[in-house]
Order: structure tokens, then sequence, then C-alpha cells
């Protein structure tokens, strides 16, 4: 990718490293990150109608000879197999390859915002002890992905991911949304808020069912609604496919409108009837496709779900803005650690409920990303550097390099170079204030393999992983702009600033000159200059 270009990165993290420099960087902090290329993925949910009992009902899909595809919903035959609603075009939606596969947990609206953390942030506390005293019907959850029909959607570390956080009451404070099992095959969702120094729960009823009639859930959320969407199919001859749009804005909350598209199957002419209701109103094909098409095209946030999702939107939606949901033990170590990065408190600063991220988007890209100049990550006395450009969209080119010139051998005198040229994509690009931005990293892609070694030129050249880059998918980075305010800057990213400016940390200018990317996981810091 850009070769000609990585050879100008590579030219300039030598100028920056020194590449007359001899012998292993000893002034470098221990380097802990890994060079696997990571992708993210996605996540829906949705509402559950309470029903204690979970009634054993029939089958996947049965398709007959007369299959019928009205305006988008598609329906089977006898045994009627839906796939949600299916509005639009998601019938030409392909598999892009978009999985789960080597990325982990990931967390898409928890980390994004801005503010100082500490671990004893209370709304931390308080969610982190509302889920120890759960921990055992959270756990009991183990079906959530048991018969997967979109194997791109399950998580590659084979556990449930039945936690997320998101602001559902418009509160400007995410909320903590959990699916727990306390009776057998069955499943309820749980919804906790921060009020008056405490977790409270508002929202508790069934959501999930473990039986042959393949009952499917997501919960999501929609661009500029405080309120929260809820998805369920379900039946068997006769099926179900519903939005429940709730507020919570009331206690303990109040329906604001529900939309059915109900299948029934007549065993006698084997003929299909779909009926529409809004608001249990019967309505036209074309009113209730117009409404829900405009839900489903303005899916923010998809938080959780269940292994037998199969509305193609859903899906789709949860491939392009990411998945919210995580498993117990990552959820719980978010929250001990402040809420893992940037937005511990889990406040929304800008008060848009993360529905709406304000990131300066001109149309063609993102405007504070336009003028970015090369940004470096150099100590400024040994051999090494990581280079970084990133362009309006949030793409990034780089490379890593560390020269070691009196690391020689056979066939390369001139040394060895530990290397790394990689790509890949910033994405939730927050606006904090008009000199700070959050983001994070979606993709990293290495171009060799680690441990890969050739040798060229006299020089033995080895892969490995770029010092300064967290190559997952959780770490929240904060972009600073020239204006910013150097003292609320950390410590950290300062010394590393003023390293190969050969200026302390109390020299560097309030406000702050340069450009600047800070990486709270390894507390190290990138600065760019427009003016070189």
């Amino acid at each position: 990718m850009r070769k000609n270009r990585f050879k100008l990165l590579l030219v300039s993290a030598m100028l920056v490293a020194g590449m007359t420099a001899c012998g292993k960087k000893d002034d470098k902090k221990e380097d802990t990150t890994t060079a696997t290329a990571t992708e993210t993925t996605v996540d829906p949910t949705t509402e559950a109608t309470s029903n204690d009992t979970a009634t054993e009902t029939t089958t996947e899909a049965s398709t007959s000879d007369t299959q019928t595809t009205q305006s988008g919903i598609n329906t089977g035959g006898n045994g009627i197999s839906t796939s949600g609603f299916n509005i639009g075009n998601s019938g030409n939606i392909s598999n892009n390859g978009l999985t789960m596969n080597n990325i982990g947990d990931i967390n898409n609206g928890l980390n994004q915002g801005g503010g100082d953390i500490t671990v004893n942030d209370e709304i931390c506390k308080a969610y982190l002890v509302t889920l120890k005293q759960h921990s055992d019907v959270i756990n009991a959850y183990t079906f959530q992905y048991e018969n997967a029909r979109d194997s791109e959607l399950v998580p590659a570390d084979g556990v449930p991911h039945p936690i997320a956080f998101s602001d559902v009451n418009g509160s400007g404070v995410r909320d903590l949304l959990y699916i727990y099992s306390d009776k057998a095959n069955t499943a309820r969702l749980s919804i906790f808020s921060f009020m008056d120094s405490d977790a409270y729960q508002i929202y508790d009823e069934y959501i999930d069912v473990q039986a042959g009639g393949a009952s499917s859930y997501c919960l999501f959320k929609v661009k500029g609604n405080d309120n929260l969407f809820i998805y369920r199919s379900y039946g068997d001859q006769n099926w179900t496919n519903s939005i429940s749009e709730l507020s919570f804005k009331t206690y303990p909350f109040t329906k604001v409108h529900e939309y059915d598209l109900n299948f029934y199957y007549d065993e006698t002419t084997g003929n299909n009837e779909i009926l529409y209701k809004i608001d249990d109103k019967d309505v036209t094909q074309n009113e209730f496709l117009i409404a829900t098409s405009d839900i489903y095209d303005n899916i923010t946030e998809v938080l959780l779900y269940n292994g037998y999702l199969d509305d193609n939107e859903l899906i789709a939606a949860a491939k392009e803005t990411g998945l919210n949901c995580l498993s117990y033990e990552n959820a719980c170590a978010m929250l001990e650690t402040g809420g893992a990065s940037q937005n511990g408190n889990f406040v929304d600063p800008d008060g848009n409920n993360n529905n709406d991220p304000d990131t300066g988007n001109n149309g063609n890209g993102i405007e504070a990303l336009e003028d970015i100049p090369t940004l470096y990550f150099s100590s400024g006395a040994g051999g090494w550097a990581t280079v970084l450009e990133i362009d309006e969209e949030g793409t990034f080119d780089g490379v890593y390099y560390d020269s070691n010139m009196g690391e020689t051998g056979d066939g390369y005198p001139n040394g060895t170079v530990y290397i790394c040229e990689f790509s890949g994509q910033f994405t939730d690009i927050k606006k904090v204030s008009d000199y700070e931005y959050t983001m994070r990293m979606q993709s990293f892609t290495p171009f060799y393999d680690a441990g890969q070694e050739w040798i060229a030129d006299d020089v033995r050249y080895v892969a490995a992983a770029p010092y300064g880059l967290e190559t997952d998918t959780t770490t929240v980075y904060t972009l600073y702009l020239p204006g910013a305010d150097t003292s609320k800057m950390s410590e950290d990213f300062l010394s590393w600033v003023g390293a190969p400016l050969a200026v302390g940390v109390d020299e560097i200018p309030n406000p702050f000159p340069y450009y600047g990317l800070y990486n709270p996981t390894s507390g190290t810091g990138f600065w760019g200059d427009d003016g070189e």
C-alpha cells in the first residue's frame, strides 16, 4: 500500500531517530504492544416480551416453492422463516469479512468523550458493584451465541458478551445494560442508571429464550433520539417481528412506539397472511415500511444481541457502527480502571448521548484531521522512532524503526534494524473541545509477519511491533490541536513531547503550540509541528 509513501516515512523516521546512534534503546519504556492485525465488528439488540415459559417451538426457516418477497420484507413459505424486516436493499448485503476474529472485546460507546478519570470514579464504582452483585446470573447466560446464524457477529473469544454501556435516558451519563439468566433456558434484560451517587435499576424484562423457535433480539440506538430501541423476532408457524421504542425519562419506562410485523400461516390453505401494526393499529405495508426504514436508516449504536439475529439491516448496521457489547471479565476490568480510558466518568461531554458525534465532518472527511502534519514518537536520543501520518478520513500509515548498528553478523556487517511498516484506521472520532478530539483504532495491519527477517544492503531487518501504539480496538487516543490547554495534559505525554525537542515539561508553552497524539494505555505521545 503506497510503498513510496512508506519510503518517505522511513527516511523521516531515520532523521528523527538519529541513524548514527548505536546500540539498543535504553531510554524507552517497556514495549508491550503486539503487531497483530485487528478489525472491529458489530452488535445489535432488542427488547423482549415477558413470558415465563420457554416453549419448544419449531424450526429454522423452511422455504417453500412459493417464497414471497414484498418490498424488502422477506418471508418464507410453510413454517414461515423470516429474516426480520429486511427493508430496503438489505437483500444485497454481502458478507464482507468483518468478523470478530482476533479482536477480543471491543468498546465502541464506552471509551468516548472527555474528562479526566480516576480509579475511584463513583459511577464506575457503582456499576462495578452492581455487576459483581449479579455475577452469578450474568455468567449463567451462556447461550447467547449457541445458535448463531451470522458467524460474522460471533466473538472469537468464545464467551458471551452480555454487557453494554449507553445513555438510554438522555441524562448525559451512560447507563449499564446487561443480560442475565436466573432460570434455565431464559434470560432477562436489566438496565441500571446512575442517580444520587448510586446505581438504580430502571428496567428488567425477559429478552431471550433458548428454544427451537429461534427467538432473536437486538438493542440499538437511533440518531438524535434518547430512547432505546429493542428488536425481537419470535414465534413458530405464526411469527412476529417487532421493534419497541422505550423512553426512560419516566419511571419505570414508557413504550413510545411499537412496530409489529405479524406472519400468519393458514394450514388449511397453505397461504401466508402478513399484518402490519404501528402502536397496535393496523397500517398499510407502505406506511409500515416508511416508518421502520426511518429507524433503520439512522442507527448509530448496536448494543446487545443474540446469535439468532437474522435481520439484515441490523447486521449491516452492526458491521458499520461497531458492536458495543462486552464480556463480563472485560466490563469489570474497564470499570476497575476508571472506564479504561478517557471517559471513566461515563459522561457524554457534548450532550448528544453519543448518538450524533460532533466530528466536524465537512462532507469529504473530518475537518480536524485535514491538516495534521507528520507525527513523531521518539526520545530524541536513540536510533529509533515511530512516524505516523493520518489523513482526513482517519486512515493512517506509519513506520516504526529501531537501528542497532552494533548488532552485526554474517551477511549484515552494517547492523540490524527492527522495523514495522503498517496501516490502519482510526474511528469513533469525537470532539471534546475546539482543540481536543478522541478516537479509537478500529484496525491495525502490519506489513510483515512478527519475527520475519531478511537482509538487504548488508543490513538485517527484523519485523517488530511499533512502539507508542496499541494494536487493539479498546484504547482511545486523544488528539491535541495547536491551542489546547497544556495544563490539562498528562505529564507522561508532555515528557515524550519535550524529549525530541530537548525541553522540559515546564518549558512547553501554554497554549500547546503543536499537534499531539496521546496513548493513555502506555502513557506515550506523538508530536507534530505544522511549521516544519
